[in-house]
Protein backbone atom coordinates (compact mmCIF):
# COMPACT_ATOMS: atom_id res chain seq x y z
CA UNK A 1 0.00 0.00 0.00
CA UNK A 2 1.41 3.63 -1.14
CA UNK A 3 2.20 5.65 1.91
CA UNK A 4 -0.02 9.16 2.09
CA UNK A 5 1.51 11.83 0.37
CA UNK A 6 2.34 13.56 3.30
CA UNK A 7 4.18 10.90 4.79
CA UNK A 8 5.58 9.86 1.42
CA UNK A 9 9.99 9.75 1.12
CA UNK A 10 10.11 8.15 -2.42
CA UNK A 11 13.52 9.68 -3.61
CA UNK A 12 14.80 10.87 -0.58
CA UNK A 13 18.24 9.81 0.63
CA UNK A 14 18.73 9.35 4.77
CA UNK A 15 22.05 8.93 6.58
CA UNK A 16 21.08 7.23 9.91
CA UNK A 17 24.15 6.62 12.71
CA UNK A 18 23.89 3.39 14.80
CA UNK A 19 21.35 2.04 12.21
CA UNK A 20 22.15 -1.34 12.44
CA UNK A 21 20.06 -2.93 15.29
CA UNK A 22 17.35 -1.33 18.04
CA UNK A 23 16.05 1.94 17.31
CA UNK A 24 17.96 3.10 14.20
CA UNK A 25 17.13 -0.19 12.75
CA UNK A 26 13.54 0.22 12.84
CA UNK A 27 14.42 3.71 11.95
CA UNK A 28 16.24 2.50 9.04
CA UNK A 29 13.06 -0.07 8.51
CA UNK A 30 10.42 2.58 8.57
CA UNK A 31 12.33 4.85 6.55
CA UNK A 32 12.55 2.49 3.97
CA UNK A 33 9.22 1.20 3.55
CA UNK A 34 8.01 4.96 3.03
CA UNK A 35 10.56 5.07 0.03
CA UNK A 36 13.67 6.11 0.98
CA UNK A 37 16.98 4.94 0.02
CA UNK A 38 19.68 4.67 3.07
CA UNK A 39 23.03 4.77 4.37
CA UNK A 40 23.91 3.38 7.75
CA UNK A 41 26.75 3.06 10.10
CA UNK A 42 27.41 1.00 13.03
CA UNK A 43 30.23 -0.57 14.62
CA UNK A 44 29.63 -4.09 13.72
CA UNK A 45 29.65 -5.25 10.34
CA UNK A 46 27.65 -8.46 10.65
CA UNK A 47 24.74 -6.24 12.16
CA UNK A 48 25.19 -3.76 9.49
CA UNK A 49 24.91 -6.41 6.58
CA UNK A 50 21.87 -7.98 8.19
CA UNK A 51 20.21 -4.78 8.22
CA UNK A 52 21.48 -3.73 4.82
CA UNK A 53 19.76 -7.03 3.62
CA UNK A 54 16.64 -6.20 5.39
CA UNK A 55 16.47 -3.08 3.74
CA UNK A 56 16.71 -4.34 0.02
CA UNK A 57 14.12 -7.09 0.65
CA UNK A 58 11.89 -3.89 1.05
CA UNK A 59 13.11 -2.98 -2.67
CA UNK A 60 15.19 0.24 -1.35
CA UNK A 61 18.69 0.88 -2.00
CA UNK A 62 21.20 0.63 1.25
CA UNK A 63 24.49 1.21 1.54
CA UNK A 64 26.75 0.53 4.98
CA UNK A 65 29.51 1.94 6.98
CA UNK A 66 31.51 0.61 9.76
CA UNK A 67 32.39 3.94 11.57
CA UNK A 68 33.74 4.83 14.91
CA UNK A 69 32.53 8.09 15.84
CA UNK A 70 34.20 9.08 18.91
CA UNK A 71 37.16 9.53 15.59
CA UNK A 72 36.99 12.46 14.11
CA UNK A 73 38.38 11.51 10.93
CA UNK A 74 35.62 8.42 10.74
CA UNK A 75 32.95 11.10 10.79
CA UNK A 76 34.40 13.13 8.30
CA UNK A 77 35.17 10.05 6.31
CA UNK A 78 31.11 8.98 7.06
CA UNK A 79 30.00 12.52 5.84
CA UNK A 80 32.28 12.00 2.55
CA UNK A 81 31.45 8.89 1.63
CA UNK A 82 27.29 9.22 2.57
CA UNK A 83 27.33 12.13 -0.05
CA UNK A 84 29.06 10.36 -2.74
CA UNK A 85 27.22 7.32 -2.75
CA UNK A 86 23.83 8.64 -3.51
CA UNK A 87 25.14 12.76 -4.78
CA UNK A 88 23.09 14.45 -1.83
CA UNK A 89 22.08 13.94 2.17
CA UNK A 90 18.03 14.78 2.33
CA UNK A 91 17.79 13.40 6.22
CA UNK A 92 19.85 12.94 8.60
CA UNK A 93 19.27 11.03 11.65
CA UNK A 94 21.26 11.38 14.79
CA UNK A 95 20.56 8.52 16.34
CA UNK A 96 23.90 6.83 17.46
CA UNK A 97 24.29 6.71 21.77
CA UNK A 98 26.21 5.47 24.45
CA UNK A 99 25.20 5.32 28.25
CA UNK A 100 27.43 5.26 31.30
CA UNK A 101 25.42 4.58 34.68
CA UNK A 102 26.77 5.50 37.64
CA UNK A 103 26.98 8.33 40.17
CA UNK A 104 28.76 11.75 39.79
CA UNK A 105 31.24 10.45 42.31
CA UNK A 106 32.03 7.08 40.16
CA UNK A 107 32.04 8.55 37.01
CA UNK A 108 35.33 9.29 35.41
CA UNK A 109 36.83 11.74 34.01
CA UNK A 110 37.61 9.53 30.81
CA UNK A 111 33.85 8.20 30.99
CA UNK A 112 32.47 11.77 30.72
CA UNK A 113 34.41 12.48 27.54
CA UNK A 114 33.55 9.66 25.71
CA UNK A 115 29.88 9.95 26.24
CA UNK A 116 30.34 13.24 25.48
CA UNK A 117 32.36 12.91 22.41
CA UNK A 118 29.79 10.11 20.48
CA UNK A 119 26.42 11.55 22.40
CA UNK A 120 27.20 15.43 21.17
CA UNK A 121 30.30 15.74 19.70
CA UNK A 122 29.55 13.77 16.87
CA UNK A 123 25.86 14.76 16.01
CA UNK A 124 27.71 18.34 16.29
CA UNK A 125 30.31 17.11 13.60
CA UNK A 126 28.52 14.90 11.07
CA UNK A 127 25.66 18.00 11.20
CA UNK A 128 28.42 20.61 9.96
CA UNK A 129 29.35 18.75 7.04
CA UNK A 130 25.88 17.51 5.71
CA UNK A 131 24.09 20.49 6.32
CA UNK A 132 26.46 22.58 3.22
CA UNK A 133 24.60 19.84 0.95
CA UNK A 134 21.23 20.49 2.17
CA UNK A 135 21.85 24.27 2.19
CA UNK A 136 22.46 23.91 -1.52
CA UNK A 137 19.24 22.15 -2.63
CA UNK A 138 17.53 24.30 0.07
CA UNK A 139 16.01 21.61 2.01
CA UNK A 140 16.78 18.74 4.24
CA UNK A 141 15.62 17.20 7.59
CA UNK A 142 17.98 16.30 10.81
CA UNK A 143 16.42 14.54 13.52
CA UNK A 144 18.72 14.14 16.75
CA UNK A 145 17.55 11.02 18.45
CA UNK A 146 17.16 12.14 22.44
CA UNK A 147 16.16 11.02 25.44
CA UNK A 148 13.91 11.65 28.69
CA UNK A 149 17.04 12.11 30.53
CA UNK A 150 18.34 14.81 28.74
CA UNK A 151 15.36 16.77 29.89
CA UNK A 152 14.96 16.06 33.52
CA UNK A 153 17.80 14.87 35.71
CA UNK A 154 17.86 11.10 36.43
CA UNK A 155 19.90 10.07 39.42
CA UNK A 156 23.34 8.15 37.94
CA UNK A 157 23.12 9.32 34.38
CA UNK A 158 25.04 12.59 34.90
CA UNK A 159 27.07 11.82 31.77
CA UNK A 160 24.26 10.55 29.88
CA UNK A 161 21.97 13.25 30.73
CA UNK A 162 24.05 16.61 30.17
CA UNK A 163 25.21 15.04 26.48
CA UNK A 164 21.35 14.77 25.52
CA UNK A 165 20.28 17.88 27.22
CA UNK A 166 23.18 19.42 25.27
CA UNK A 167 22.21 18.02 22.18
CA UNK A 168 18.30 19.24 22.75
CA UNK A 169 20.00 22.78 22.42
CA UNK A 170 22.23 22.28 19.79
CA UNK A 171 18.80 21.25 17.87
CA UNK A 172 17.42 24.59 18.77
CA UNK A 173 20.95 26.39 17.59
CA UNK A 174 21.30 24.32 14.74
CA UNK A 175 17.37 25.69 13.80
CA UNK A 176 18.14 29.34 14.68
CA UNK A 177 21.05 29.04 11.87
CA UNK A 178 19.91 26.90 9.27
CA UNK A 179 15.79 26.97 9.62
CA UNK A 180 15.87 29.76 7.02
CA UNK A 181 17.17 27.18 3.95
CA UNK A 182 14.57 25.41 4.89
CA UNK A 183 16.23 22.81 7.23
CA UNK A 184 14.06 21.23 9.80
CA UNK A 185 15.93 19.79 13.02
CA UNK A 186 14.12 18.11 16.05
CA UNK A 187 14.76 15.84 18.88
CA UNK A 188 13.21 13.11 19.45
CA UNK A 189 13.06 12.62 23.75
CA UNK A 190 11.95 8.66 24.44
CA UNK A 191 11.27 7.03 28.00
CA UNK A 192 13.28 4.20 28.58
CA UNK A 193 13.35 1.67 25.52
CA UNK A 194 14.26 -1.84 26.05
CA UNK A 195 17.36 -1.91 23.75
CA UNK A 196 20.42 -3.97 24.85
CA UNK A 197 21.90 -0.46 25.89
CA UNK A 198 18.27 -0.05 27.94
CA UNK A 199 17.86 -3.63 29.37
CA UNK A 200 21.53 -2.78 30.76
CA UNK A 201 19.95 -0.45 33.03
CA UNK A 202 16.24 -1.15 33.70
CA UNK A 203 16.50 -4.87 33.66
CA UNK A 204 15.68 -4.90 37.54
CA UNK A 205 12.41 -4.81 38.46
CA UNK A 206 13.06 -2.85 41.57
CA UNK A 207 14.26 0.00 39.39
CA UNK A 208 11.58 -0.37 36.77
CA UNK A 209 8.23 -0.91 38.65
CA UNK A 210 8.78 2.99 40.05
CA UNK A 211 9.45 4.13 36.94
CA UNK A 212 6.16 2.43 34.73
CA UNK A 213 4.05 3.44 38.01
CA UNK A 214 5.02 7.29 37.11
CA UNK A 215 3.84 6.66 33.38
CA UNK A 216 0.06 7.26 32.74
CA UNK A 217 0.33 4.71 29.66
CA UNK A 218 1.80 2.02 32.23
CA UNK A 219 4.79 0.76 30.18
CA UNK A 220 7.79 1.58 28.86
CA UNK A 221 8.21 3.07 24.64
CA UNK A 222 8.93 0.83 21.76
CA UNK A 223 11.78 1.34 19.10
CA UNK A 224 8.66 1.50 16.40
CA UNK A 225 7.02 4.06 18.40
CA UNK A 226 9.85 6.32 18.29
CA UNK A 227 10.73 5.57 14.95
CA UNK A 228 7.30 6.13 13.71
CA UNK A 229 7.62 9.61 15.25
CA UNK A 230 11.37 9.83 13.33
CA UNK A 231 9.15 9.18 10.35
CA UNK A 232 6.37 11.92 10.79
CA UNK A 233 9.81 14.54 11.07
CA UNK A 234 11.46 13.27 8.21
CA UNK A 235 8.22 13.69 6.03
CA UNK A 236 6.54 16.91 4.36
CA UNK A 237 3.55 16.22 6.78
CA UNK A 238 6.05 17.67 9.38
CA UNK A 239 7.09 20.94 7.13
CA UNK A 240 6.42 23.63 10.07
CA UNK A 241 7.79 21.55 12.91
CA UNK A 242 11.68 23.44 13.50
CA UNK A 243 13.29 23.09 16.93
CA UNK A 244 11.34 21.08 18.77
CA UNK A 245 11.89 18.75 21.87
CA UNK A 246 9.48 16.18 21.51
CA UNK A 247 8.91 13.50 24.26
CA UNK A 248 7.69 10.57 23.58
CA UNK A 249 6.81 9.10 26.89
CA UNK A 250 3.27 8.05 27.26
CA UNK A 251 2.43 10.99 29.30
CA UNK A 252 5.93 11.19 31.26
CA UNK A 253 6.36 14.51 31.19
CA UNK A 254 3.32 16.16 32.12
CA UNK A 255 3.34 14.02 35.82
CA UNK A 256 6.20 14.41 38.24
CA UNK A 257 9.74 12.80 37.34
CA UNK A 258 11.57 11.16 38.13
CA UNK A 259 10.71 7.84 39.80
CA UNK A 260 13.11 7.38 42.83
CA UNK A 261 15.63 4.57 41.92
Amino acid sequence: MKALPQFDLSGSKALITGGSKGIGLDIALTLARAGADLILSGRNEADLEFAKKEIKNIGRECFTTVADLSNEKEIESLAKESIKNFNTIDILINNAGIAVIGDIFKTTSNEWDEVMTVNLKAPFLLSKLIAPVMIKQKKGKIVNVSSQAGVFGLEEHSAYSASKGGLNMLTKCMTSEWGKYNIQINSVCPIVVMTQMGKKVWSDPKVTDPMIDRIPSGRFVETQEVADMVLFLCAPASDMINGQIISVDGGNAATCWPAKK
